[in-house]
């Protein structure tokens, strides 16, 4: 049992027993450790399931909503909300991202996640139709912030705006929120229609006085200082 040089065969063998034992604890512990990474993996996998229905019942009760008459200071309000709301979505996406990359770290399928797609496609959408809103109203609110007189000498603007607009959101989906800008841009469309046919040039003083009180407008209203 030994060889020229005086080794012991029998002591080799007892060691090479000893460590195919420690391999195979050593093994028994990394499938030990595996099936509880691998548990712990479903119950991350759970929690995100449970992280992404939360924001999805928040989105569907919570997302900014269009009504029949929207002003410039709600649609910003609209559309700043709605950029909070793609903040948090992106940051979730991150941590799914994350959960994604380790299960194929540890070799298991991707995770199923619920309404993950159904609610970035409404998302993205309400993004979309908002910016353009927000985008319609800022310039809107340019307009509007010039006075009368400053104006009218320039009301094909008003023609060009409008058409501009027309013609972008024939190419736009249509859901309520770019439903409720095509209103307001056909509105704007014909209203200057009305205002090239009463620019008031030829009025005196007296005539817009007597034109302000018809309308009802403040006593203190001066034709100086009157806005778009």
């Amino acid at each position: 049992r030994s060889v020229a040089n005086g080794l012991d065969l029998g002591e080799v063998h007892q060691k090479f027993e000893e460590f195919q034992l420690r391999l195979e604890a050593f093994e028994q512990l990394a499938n030990d450790l595996r099936e509880e990474l691998r548990s712990k993996m479903d119950q991350r996998i759970q929690n995100m399931n449970g992280e992404i229905e939360k924001f999805a019942s928040r989105w569907s009760s919570l997302k900014p909503k269009t009504a029949d008459k929207c002003t410039i200071e709600e649609a910003k309000k609209n559309a700043a909300a709605m950029q909070e709301w793609q903040e948090q979505w992106e940051a979730l996406k991150e941590q799914i991202t994350t959960l994604e990359g380790d299960c194929a770290d540890f070799g298991l399928e991707p995770p199923s996640l619920s309404e993950i797609a159904a609610v970035e496609e409404d998302l993205q959408a309400q993004q979309r139709s908002w910016s353009l809103f927000e985008e319609f109203t800022t310039q809107l609110e340019e307009l509007m912030n010039q006075t009368w007189l400053e104006v009218r000498p320039r009301l094909f603007v008003i023609s060009d705006i409008a058409t501009e607009w027309l013609t972008k959101l024939k190419d736009v989906p249509r859901d309520n929120i770019t439903h409720l800008l095509a209103q307001q841009v056909q509105r704007l469309s014909s209203g200057h229609q009305g205002l090239k046919n009463m620019t008031g040039e030829p009025f005196e003083r007296d005539h817009w006085k007597i034109l302000f009180g018809i309308l009802k407008m403040p006593a203190d209203t001066k034709l100086e200082s009157l806005t778009f």
